[in-house]
C-alpha cells in the first residue's frame, strides 16, 4: 500500500493520513465521495502514468487495489461496490480525476509523503477546507500593513507607543480582501519589543476573510527567548487553526550583514529559504520612490537551491512614508509552489519579515533596520 504515503492533494499529508481521519461515504452517483473517490482515481492515473508493476514496494494488492483493500481494513466492506464503480469510472475517463503528486511520466519519489514543492494540486482545490481553496486558486497576493494614528504620532514626538500591527492580504491587484491578519500580544509585551527587540514575543492570528468570512484560520506565535547573537536564534511556529496542526515554522539565522530566513516544514526540517543580501537600494536609502522603494527576496528551494517564489517589500507611498516610515506593502509571486500550506506559509513570511526588520520608524530615534542587520538578527 505504498500509494498511500504519497502526498495527497500535493501535500504535506498523505493519502493514509487524510483517509484515516475521513468518514468513507457515496456521493449522489453512487460513487466514492471525496477523498476517497479522489484517492481511487488518482491510483488509476498512477498507475496508467507509471510502470508500477516492476516496482517492489507496490507488490501483492497494487496501487488501486491496495486503496480498496484499505477501504476493507477499516470495515467497510459495504462499500466495495461503490469502490469498484469509482475505479471503472476512473479507468473510462482517463485524465478526469485529479491531479497527482507525482508529475506525470517522472518517478516515485523514495520518500513518500514528503511535500513536493512544485507538486499539483486539484483542480480548485475541490476537497479542501475554504481558506486552502483560496489559496490553491491565487498566483500572487498583497500583504498591505495599516497605519496606526496613534503609534505613528507618539513617534513624531519622540517616544513611540507600540500598538498592536495588523495587515489586509488581497489578491494580486488589491481588489478583493481574502485574509486579514492582527496582533494578539497584549500592550505591556508590546513595549518590550523596543528595549529587548531579541527576546520580546508576539502572537498574530490570520482571519479568511474572502466573500464576507470572519474564520479564524492560522496563529503565528513566536516565543519569549534569550537570544544573543548566533545562540537560541528565536522562531515563530505557524499553526493551522482548522486543521489543528503546525504546517511549519520560519527562523532568522545569524548573519552578520544579510537579511536571510528559513521556512520549515511541520518536523522542522529547512525547506525554503530567503535572502535579501544587504546591498539594495531599498535597505541602505529607503524612500518612495524609484528603486529605494523596494526591497527583494529571492525564495529558493533550501534542497536544489532552485527559484521557486518570490517576495517583494514595498513603500507604499510618500504620505505613508512620511507620517509612518515603518508601514510597508508585501506582494508575494508563488512561481512554482503550488501547496496551499506552503503558500500560507510564505504568506506568513511576509508579516514575519515586516516584524523583524521593517516594524521601526524612524521618527523614534531608537535604532533601526541597520541596526537590527548589525546585529545579525532579532
Amino acid at each position: 500500500m505504498a500509494f498511500l504515503d504519497n502526498p495527497a492533494y500535493g501535500g504535506p499529508n498523505t493519502w493514509r493520513m487524510i483517509l484515516q481521519q475521513s468518514q468513507p461515504q457515496m456521493d449522489g452517483q453512487g460513487l466514492l465521495a471525496p477523498p476517497w473517490g479522489d484517492c481511487i482515481r488518482e491510483a488509476v492515473q498512477f498507475e496508467n502514468s507509471y510502470n508500477w508493476e516492476s516496482d517492489p514496494r507496490f507488490a501483492g494488492d497494487g496501487v488501486v487495489g491496495g486503496v480498496i483493500g484499505f477501504l476493507e481494513q477499516m470495515g467497510r466492506g459495504d462499500l466495495m461496490q461503490a469502490a469498484g464503480q469509482t475505479e471503472e469510472a476512473a479507468r473510462n475517463n482517463p485524465g478526469g480525476g485529479v491531479p497527482m503528486g507525482v508529475p506525470m511520466g517522472q518517478p516515485v519519489p523514495q520518500q513518500f509523503g514528503m511535500p513536493q514543492m512544485g507538486g499539483q494540486m486539484m483542480q480548485g482545490g475541490m476537497g479542501l477546507p475554504q481558506h486552502l481553496q483560496c489559496l490553491a486558486n491565487v498566483q500572487k497576493i498583497e500583504v498591505k500593513e495599516k497605519v496606526n494614528f496613534l503609534e505613528a504620532l507618539t513617534a513624531i514626538i519622540g517616544q513611540e507607543i507600540e500598538m498592536a500591527n495588523k495587515y489586509k492580504i488581497f489578491n494580486d491587484g488589491g481588489e478583493e480582501e481574502l485574509f486579514y491578519a492582527a496582533e494578539q500580544t497584549d500592550c505591556c509585551t508590546r513595549q518590550a519589543k523596543q528595549c529587548c527587540p531579541d527576546c520580546a514575543p508576539w502572537k498574530l492570528h490570520i482571519l479568511y476573510t474572502q466573500n464576507g468570512q470572519q474564520q479564524l484560520v492560522y496563529q503565528l506565535e513566536r516565543g519569549w527567548t534569550c537570544t544573543c547573537l548566533c545562540f537560541n536564534r528565536p522562531v515563530v511556529e505557524v499553526t493551522d487553526v482548522v486543521q489543528g496542526k503546525k504546517i511549519g515554522s520560519m527562523k532568522d539565522p545569524f548573519a552578520c550583514c544579510n537579511l536571510t530566513f528559513s521556512m520549515r516544514d511541520a518536523e522542522d526540517n529547512d525547506v525554503l529559504y530567503a535572502n535579501g543580501g544587504c546591498c539594495q537600494w531599498g535597505l541602505c536609502c529607503p524612500l518612495p520612490c524609484g528603486p529605494c522603494a523596494e526591497v527583494n527576496f529571492p525564495v529558493t528551494d533550501f534542497k536544489s537551491g532552485d527559484d521557486v517564489a518570490h517576495v517583494q517589500k514595498k513603500v507604499p507611498g510618500c504620505c505613508k512614508f512620511f507620517l509612518a516610515p515603518d508601514v510597508d506593502n508585501y506582494k508575494v509571486d508563488f512561481q512554482k509552489v503550488q501547496d496551499p500550506n506552503w503558500k500560507a506559509l510564505l504568506m506568513a513570511f511576509t508579516i514575519f519579515l515586516d516584524f523583524r526588520f521593517f516594524n521601526d520608524n524612524s521618527n523614534d530615534d531608537n535604532g533601526g533596520l541597520m541596526g537590527a542587520m548589525g546585529d545579525g538578527g532579532e
